[in-house]
């Protein structure tokens, strides 16, 4: 694997805009779904993460 200038700057601009994120607590909400690995990994372990509502569309029947 050949590491290049490019690959660096794109690495570098992601920790930024990790860190900036990290500090103003800009955390990933997750979407809801019930097939979300994610969602129900935050919700199966009790995690202090606020979880989107799903909003069924239009038409929709369970």
């Amino acid at each position: 694997m050949v590491i290049g200038p490019n690959d660096i700057t794109t690495v570098s601009n992601q920790i930024s805009i990790v860190w900036n994120k990290i500090q103003d607590r800009d955390f990933y909400t997750g979407c809801g779904k019930e097939d979300c690995h994610w969602c129900n990994f935050v919700r199966e372990n009790n995690l202090a993460v606020a979880l989107h509502e799903i909003e069924e569309e239009p038409g929709e029947q369970d």
